[in-house]
Parts: C-alpha cells; sequence; structure tokens
C-alpha cells in the first residue's frame, strides 16, 4: 500500500510524487493524475488551474518539512490580530538588545550569502536561531524593532536588504498575531529571499545605473538559482520558499518567474512582494536617493491597484503607517517633529515628539502630541522632503534619543 499525504499547494515542492490530484481528471492540463514534480512551472500550473489540495506519495518522492518545534504554551494559541504589543522590557533596554540583535543577524547573513556564492552548504541552524532572538525581542517590546528597522542603515548591499525585508515581514506578522515559529520562519524567508543573487555575476549585480533589457532578463534568473540553492539544502519550508520564489509575482499576473496571478500566490509571498519593493525604494541606491516612508507608501498604494492585493497593501499600511516611527515631520505651524506611534483610527494623524521650531530656528522642550486630538482632522500637516530633512537631521538632537526618552 503506498503511504499518502494529503498536502496544500503551499507545500508542494519539486521531488514530491503526486498520487492524486484530488479532482476529476478532466480538470486539470496533465496527462496523468500521478506523476513527479519535476519543476516549479508545475507546481505554477497546478495553481493556475485552481487545485489546492492533493495528495502525494511519501515512499515515491519527497515528504513535507517536518512541523517546527511547538511553540511555548503562551503563544501556542496566537495572539488576536492587531493586538496591542506585550511589553514585559523597557524600550530603552529591548531598543539596545534588538540592535545588537540586528548586527549579529547582518553578520550571519553576510557570512550566509559568502558560502552561497561559494557553493558551499548554508548554517540554517544559525540563521533559525537568530531569528527566533529576533522574534523573542517583538514578543518583549515590539516597539523597539520597529525603531531599529525604521533608522537602519542600508544600501545596494543583497544582504542588507535581506536584513531589512526579513524584519519588516517579521514586524508584519507579529502585529497580526501570528504565533512565534510563524514569525521565525517567515524571517528565514526574508533573509532567504533573495539568496539566488549569489549566483549572478557581482559586475552585474553591482553594476551602477540601470541594467539593460538582457540584463534585466539575467537578473531574473536568482529566482530560478534560489529554488535551486533551496533544494540543495533541502530547505523545504512552504512559507521560506514562497517568500523567496513568489516575491517578484505580481498579482495582475505580470510578475515572473511564472506569471502567477490572485490567489494563486500565497499570502506570505503577497505580504514579500509588497515590502521588497517597499525596501527597495526607501533605500538609496546609485541611480536613485530612496524616497521618504510616506512617499513610498503612496507609491506603494498606486502600485496596489494592479501589481499587488489591494487587501494585503491595506494589511501593510495598518501595520506600518503612512508615518513610521523615526520618520521626521514638520507641521503646519513650522514646528519638527519625529513620529512616535501611529493610532488605528487614523493613520494621517500620528503621535509626534515637537522639539524644533524652524520659524524662530530654536530647540524646544521636547513634548509628545497626538495630531489627531490636538490639531484635528483638518490640519495641514506634511511630511518634509527628503533632501530637507537631510538637512535638518544634521542641526538637529539625536532622533533617536528622543524616542527613547519620551517612553
Amino acid at each position: 500500500m503506498p503511504k499518502l499525504r494529503k498536502i496544500h499547494i503551499d507545500q508542494a515542492v519539486v521531488g514530491m510524487y503526486v498520487a492524486s490530484l484530488d479532482c476529476d481528471w478532466t480538470t486539470h492540463p496533465f496527462w496523468l493524475s500521478r506523476f513527479s514534480i519535476r519543476n516549479a512551472a508545475q507546481i505554477g500550473m497546478l495553481r493556475q488551474e485552481g487545485i489546492q489540495t492533493f495528495y502525494i506519495d511519501i515512499e515515491k518522492g519527497r515528504d513535507i518539512a517536518p512541523p517546527p518545534a511547538p511553540a511555548a504554551p503562551a503563544l501556542a494559541s496566537g495572539r488576536p490580530p492587531h493586538s496591542a504589543p506585550n511589553r514585559t522590557t523597557p524600550l530603552s533596554q529591548e531598543f539596545a538588545l534588538a540592535r545588537d540583535i540586528v548586527q549579529r543577524t547582518e553578520a550571519i547573513t553576510q557570512t550566509l550569502m559568502k558560502d552561497a556564492r561559494l557553493g558551499q552548504r548554508l548554517d540554517i541552524t544559525a540563521l533559525r536561531s537568530i531569528s527566533s532572538e529576533l522574534s523573542g525581542s517583538l514578543d518583549r517590546n515590539a516597539l523597539a524593532l520597529r525603531m531599529v528597522a525604521q533608522m537602519y542603515s542600508k544600501d545596494a548591499y543583497t544582504f542588507q536588504h535581506s536584513v531589512s525585508v526579513a524584519l519588516l515581514l517579521m514586524i508584519l506578522q507579529h502585529h497580526q498575531g501570528a504565533p512565534h515559529d510563524i514569525v521565525v520562519e517567515v524571517g528565514l524567508g526574508g533573509l532567504l529571499h533573495d539568496i539566488g543573487k549569489t549566483r549572478i555575476p557581482l559586475q552585474l549585480l553591482n553594476k551602477p545605473g540601470r541594467h539593460t533589457a538582457e540584463e534585466r532578463q539575467q537578473m531574473r534568473e536568482h529566482v530560478r538559482f534560489s529554488q535551486m540553492i533551496l533544494d540543495e539544502n533541502a530547505i523545504r519550508s512552504p512559507i521560506i520558499r514562497a517568500i523567496a520564489l513568489q516575491h517578484h509575482e505580481r498579482y495582475d499576473g505580470t510578475g515572473y518567474p511564472l506569471g502567477l496571478a490572485g490567489d494563486a500566490i500565497s499570502a506570505y509571498g503577497q505580504q514579500a512582494a509588497i515590502i521588497d519593493v517597499y525596501d527597495a525604494i526607501t533605500s538609496d541606491r546609485c541611480y536613485h536617493q530612496g524616497l521618504p516612508a510616506p512617499l513610498a507608501i503612496k507609491k506603494i498604494f498606486e502600485l496596489g491597484k494592479n501589481h499587488f492585493d489591494p487587501q494585503a497593501v491595506r494589511d501593510v499600511v495598518h501595520c506600518f503607517g503612512i508615518y513610521p516611527p523615526g520618520t521626521l515631520v514638520r507641521l503646519a505651524s513650522g514646528k519638527l517633529a519625529v513620529v512616535k506611534r501611529h493610532a488605528d483610527g487614523d493613520l494621517t494623524r500620528p503621535e509626534v515628539i515637537v522639539f524644533f521650531d524652524t520659524v524662530r530656528n530654536q530647540r524646544l522642550k521636547p513634548e509628545s502630541v497626538n495630531l489627531a486630538i490636538r490639531y484635528g482632522p483638518q490640519a495641514d500637516d506634511h511630511v518634509l522632503r527628503h533632501e530637507e530633512a537631510d538637512a535638518w537631521q544634521a542641526q538637529l538632537p539625536d532622533i533617536q534619543q528622543l524616542l527613547l526618552d519620551s517612553h
């Protein structure tokens, strides 16, 4: 008797043996209902045909990845979506811890990328351990890691982009109430989402300026290389694979490598697609200056009309706000402030710390102000232009310390 297991399409990986498609043979495009999955295109075809579940024979092909270790009892039931973080560590203390964890994450990820470029086996154990530490920081005081993520300095280096995407994905999942083990897997997915770029020639990867059409096609190959590296290292987690292999797919079917559309893209893939673009357009590159967060959010909304699932866009904006913590803003009065937090009720009117008067050119005693209450819905508050913010930043007190002192 064959050993059969029913799986979801998100769990499908190359190397599995399909024993039954759990549907009538006339409703799918395959000649046989029993076959080995030899490439990602077959999985994409299953998605496009709306096949959500099917049976695999685990004696003839790969099984699903073993389940993660059980979460601690307090996390087993998860948190309700959008619940307030369970803060057990003071912000200043957790901020220092979170910053240290992120620095170690960067070092581990950089080493991992070097190993991958040399064709060596990846140290997933170290990566999983540091991802677990990041998740623990979110549980102790989520605002600390949010601040670190917002102020994280990154440029064109792949490993820095990967760390930033991982942080943002983990913050999003934590905000939505995901249990610890899911937050960890999402973090791993973010850290590995561009691992295939280690097989792209460095002169192409680091080219100053925009790529030609031919070079863009070469760059697109990194997704296929990512799949190869995940397979070579027996990384079968459906969450990690969805993030790595689907973050360039688009909701309207115009993405790559499979041209998946709509719900054929997993929820993790849709979130990763949005955050990958958000991080790219807020980062400095040799051919463009990163946009401030509010303008980047506006761009994401525009792309969300076609490229992204509108609900996924709303989830991302609801989590990070239009003005993330640490964003420098100028009020209609000419006073400068730094965003402290955003309220769920009005994402355009965050709570800020006012600390400088640009009209009188003088510092003010830092004051925490809830714009929705103090100024009301008609207030004409706006974010500083990026270059203007840079000019002020050099003259002003430490933004990070202002935030820490306010809690």
